[in-house]
């Protein structure tokens, strides 16, 4: 952000202060996938196949890890 300038930096998802403070509370994914109909249906359309393999065994490598394991904090 320094080197490029605000006019030039955007941020996209949580500042490290929020990661931070969600990772203190305890970052729970699955609550905001079930919290979050538009993100729901997102992660059940990677879920269902239909992007990638038809029956879905590749995509819930992925989405297992976002729901269970999401230590990049995505779903927030």
């Amino acid at each position: 952000r320094e080197l490029v300038g605000d006019d030039n930096f955007f941020l996209f998802g949580m500042s490290e202060p929020e990661v931070a403070a969600l990772g203190e509370q305890g970052y729970v994914p699955r609550s905001f996938y079930e919290g979050n109909e538009d993100l729901r249906r997102a992660i059940d359309l990677i879920a269902s196949g239909a992007l990638t393999d038809r029956d879905g065994s590749k995509a819930w490598t992925v989405v297992g890890d976002l729901l269970n394991n999401d230590r990049f904090m995505v779903l927030a």
